[in-house]
């Protein structure tokens, strides 16, 4: 075969693999957002960061209702924090949380990039 005949075929060949690779990010990128609407996936997402929450501050969380805005933004409604005496720390109406996916998936601490509180209290009591 002559060189720019192997050239061309190189050429077509790196092309389709660039396409089908930005092809492909685009389609996992539109399934997993899509997954990420699931509610059940929402649920295991949110109980895993409350429950590290929990397990190392040792007061426990309950909230009424959580949505995931994009991939690192989370709203929680009705959000309560109790102390292990069972007294009222902290209520928020409403909570913006914007937060770094990436540290959620490798078991480090949880990074917060912002938070947003509507309607919140704040209650400190000596134990």
């Amino acid at each position: 075969m002559k060189w720019q005949v192997i050239k061309i075929r190189v050429l077509q060949w790196l092309k389709r693999i660039v396409l089908y690779g930005l092809f492909g990010m685009l389609v996992f990128a539109v399934v997993s957002f899509s997954a990420l609407q699931i509610p059940s996936v929402q649920k295991a997402l949110i109980n895993r960061i409350m429950g590290g929450f929990s397990k190392v501050s040792g007061f426990d969380v309950q909230f009424d209702r959580f949505y995931l805005l994009w991939y690192d933004r989370l709203e929680i409604t009705g959000l309560r924090i109790t102390d292990p005496e069972k007294n009222s720390m902290i209520e928020a109406g409403k909570l913006y949380v914007n937060f770094s996916l990436r540290s959620v998936y490798q078991n480090r601490d949880i990074n917060l990039d912002a938070v947003s509180l509507t309607g919140g209290a704040v209650n400190l009591v000596t134990i």
